[in-house]
């Protein structure tokens, strides 16, 4: 039925033996049993691993906060965002053989619900949102793009943004700030943007840092004046939510924010509550009402014209768009910045690290395990 499998029946992998603390939940299994295309699902490619990124979506998933709508079958290995070497493909998979080939590079990322990730020698990935890497782009790298990229082109063609315009990135030192910058910039925004990380936001292109720790109420965003009037924002993306689950920048942004009349529009990226629990059914609607109330009701005509245009932002892996941000790479036009240290070693200490630094809300760019 499908392509050839490699003659080992092991391999090397970082499992998850049970929700709990990444120090007492991830250990190197060296004789995991292989992955294989007898074992896979439609659309499925067997790819050898050569780097696997991190996302604080992974760091959820192993402490069980969405276990509701992440089914993990333990034990199971993290990681959804991988660069790989193509071993074989499903001889049914007509789409695929029309792409790839065994031996080609691509990067994908997950969307299943239920799934084993890239933390591993070998991984099943979904061929349908894979594409091919450049030669020019290190897999470490490559194995980024999967997500934070992704959707941060995907946030940007949300908005509309254009040249002229005015946008606010709260929080735009983490990986998907990293991207979403530069992406604004080259759209023609002036950019301003949260962070303690002065330097490395204005080497991204950000044209204005505001340093959080350094101001007081007075004088933070919501209420400085060079922000109000005819100078409010055409955006804001919301990518640090407050940790108490209030949602903090919506509801002090209408006075720096362009009403939905006039084009003003609030990009929620992050959610109210990232350490939220939906392990049930009764915590993902406590969890997601309030947001979807919002955008509704943002969305009323007059009077609700008057306050901006809200919405949650939820991406979806595209081969397209996966191939340019490739591509954007390629030619210069983005760049993959790295957290210190990163990339980390394929080691239990260097993924264990590495999912401290993840879960440190801390990082500032991107975070890859490099399998050699």
């Amino acid at each position: 039925m499908a392509g050839q499998t490699p003659p080992t029946e092991t391999m090397k992998a970082i499992v998850n033996t049970h929700f709990g603390a990444i120090d007492d939940v991830l250990r190197m299994d060296p004789i995991h049993p292989r992955c294989n295309l007898a074992d896979s699902q439609p659309g499925d490619m067997l790819i050898k691993v050569l780097a696997c990124s991190l996302s604080p979506g992974d760091n959820r998933n192993i402490n069980g906060s969405v276990s509701f709508i992440r089914k993990c079958q333990f034990p199971w290995i993290p990681g959804h965002d991988v660069c790989g070497e193509i071993v074989a493909i499903r001889d049914d998979d007509a789409d695929a053989k029309q792409h790839f080939a065994p031996g080609d590079i691509i990067v994908t990322t997950s969307s299943q619900t239920i799934m084993q990730g890239g933390l591993a020698e070998y991984a099943l990935v979904e061929s349908a949102h894979a594409a091919k890497k450049p030669p020019n782009i290190r897999p470490a790298a490559a194995a980024t793009l999967g997500s934070s990229a992704q959707r941060a082109l995907q946030a940007v063609r949300k908005v509309k943004v254009g040249s002229g315009h005015r946008v606010l990135v709260l929080g735009g030192s983490g990986g998907f700030g990293s991207f979403v910058i530069p992406l604004l910039k080259a759209k023609g925004a002036f950019v301003v943007t949260t962070s303690t990380q002065d330097s490395f936001c204005r080497e991204l292109g950000a044209d204005r840092v505001l340093n959080y720790e350094k101001y007081n109420d007075s004088q933070c965003w919501w209420n400085m004046d060079e922000f109000q009037g005819k100078h409010k924002f055409d955006c804001i993306m919301d990518c640090e939510p407050d940790r108490k689950g209030n949602p903090l920048g919506w509801s002090l942004c209408r006075k720096v924010l362009k009403s939905r009349a006039n084009g003003g529009f609030y990009l929620a990226v992050s959610m109210d509550d990232p350490d939220a629990k939906m392990q049930s059914l009764g915590g993902v609607i406590k969890h997601m009402v309030p947001m979807l109330w919002r955008s509704m009701k943002s969305s009323i005509p007059f009077p609700c014209s008057r306050i901006p245009k809200y919405r949650l932002f939820i991406a979806a892996p595209e081969r397209s768009d996966l191939s340019e941000v490739l591509d954007h790479v390629d030619t210069g036009k983005l760049n993959v910045v790295f957290d210190e240290g990163s990339p980390f070693p394929f080691t239990q200490d260097g993924v264990i690290q590495a999912f401290h630094r993840v879960n440190s809300k801390h990082a500032h760019g991107k975070i890859s395990i490099v399998m050699e």
